[in-house]
Formats: structure tokens, C-alpha cells, sequence
């Protein structure tokens, strides 16, 4: 979050820089000088709106809906509608999805009750399950943040992991792209923009400086950005 908070300040930082530059010379500027600020500008609030996107799962308010989807998840089993559970699956190998399809499919399977700590930094929480069978197993459930579905879906299941084995009763791992490889991939890409944006306004000043020489304007009156 900090890495966000920081990288909104600098986005925004050079949003100022790019707009006081407009407002100073927008009059005195050529139609190509004016559509790449324009370009910059949208360039700027995009990606502000994405960094405020990649924020919302770290606001409690975000938090908070990750303890709401493992309990839908798994009334939804509860209930027998393996549908609408296995919708809430990220995706993840076929193998995989049929595996878990099958094993929830069998009324045996089927949870009644269950204890869920809250998920913790990681986004993983654990607990206990009974299953209609009266069998009580261990529980573990990992969460991921779907940033193209704006909702957090369940990306690994185990239901009764034998120590000494090392095997669970049915399990699933996705391989679905993690949320913070998206939520990295924006703050670089914000930091180049912000950069990349300052260096675009000390070109244009210079430019800008450059035709007003040509015109035989003051030149003081070209440096005073």
C-alpha cells in the first residue's frame, strides 16, 4: 500500500508539472506540441485510475470481502449448487477443475459446517470442516484478487491434507496471474510514465525556448518555467 501511496504522489506530482507547463505556454505552443501533452495527460489519468484500482483490495473494505467469498464459497457447497461454487474458482488447469468437480459433485463431499479463521496476509486461511459423511477434516483455502473480475475468487483448495502422507482429500491449485504481479506491473509502469513525463516537459521547454528565440521574442520570458 505504501508503494502505491508513494507512487500516486509522484504520478501526481508530475500531473502538476505538465499541467503548469500547459498553462504557461498552451497559447504559444504548436498544434504536435499540443496533442502530446494531451496524450501525456490522459497517459497520467489512466494510470492514475488504474493505481487506484490496484489499491482497493488493500483498503479494509477490500480486506473485508475475502472472508464474504470463502463463506459464499462454501454455502454454495453446502446447498448443492457446485455451478455457482466452481464459478468462484479462478481459472486453473483442466485437470484440475474436473478433478474438484467430480470429488464436490459426490454428496459425501458436501460441507455442513465448518470454522474459518480470517484469511491472513498472505490471504490464506485455515480451519475445519464436517462433511455430510460426519467426517471432520482440516481446512485450508488461499485467495487471490481477480483484477479482470474486480472480486476476490478462490485459488487454492485442500480439504484434508494427511501429515503423514502429505496428501489431501481433494485439493486444487490455479494458475491464475497474481494479483501482484498486475499491482507491480502498474506502479512501474506509473514511475516510467511520471519520469518519462518529466523528461518530455524539459523537452518541450527547451523547444519552446528554441522558437521563441527564432521569432526574436525575449529569451529571459522562455526560462521562466
Amino acid at each position: 500500500m505504501a508503494a502505491i501511496g508513494l507512487t500516486m504522489g509522484l504520478l501526481l506530482l508530475s500531473m502538476f508539472l505538465l499541467l503548469r507547463f500547459c498553462r504557461l505556454r498552451w497559447h504559444s505552443l504548436r498544434t504536435r506540441m499540443k496533442r502530446r501533452l494531451v496524450a501525456l495527460l490522459a497517459a497520467q489519468i489512466f494510470l492514475l485510475l488504474a493505481l487506484a484500482y490496484a489499491a482497493w483490495p488493500l483498503l479494509p473494505t477490500g480486506q473485508a470481502q475475502r472472508s464474504e467469498a470463502i463463506e459464499s464459497f462454501l454455502s454454495q457447497l453446502r446447498d448443492g449448487n457446485i455451478q455457482s461454487a466452481l464459478n468462484m474458482i479462478i481459472p486453473a488447469p483442466e485437470e484440475h477443475i474436473a478433478f474438484i468437480q467430480i470429488a464436490l459433485s459426490s454428496q459425501a463431499n458436501r460441507p455442513v459446517r465448518w470454522e474459518v479463521t480470517e484469511p491472513n496476509d498472505t490471504n490464506y486461511a485455515f480451519g475445519d470442516v464436517t462433511f455430510v459423511d460426519g467426517q471432520t477434516l482440516d481446512l485450508f483455502i488461499g485467495l487471490e484478487w481477480e483484477w479482470e473480475k474486480a472480486r476476490w475468487g478462490i485459488s487454492e483448495l485442500e480439504f484434508g491434507r494427511e501429515l503423514s502422507t502429505s496428501k489431501a482429500r481433494f485439493y486444487l491449485y490455479s494458475n491464475f496471474l497474481p494479483y501482484n504481479w498486475f499491482r507491480g506491473g502498474v506502479i512501474y509502469l506509473s514511475i516510467f510514465c511520471a519520469l518519462f513525463i518529466a523528461w518530455q516537459i524539459w523537452q518541450l521547454r527547451k523547444m519552446w525556448a528554441n522558437l521563441q528565440e527564432k521569432e526574436n521574442l525575449l529569451p529571459n520570458e522562455a526560462h521562466n518555467f
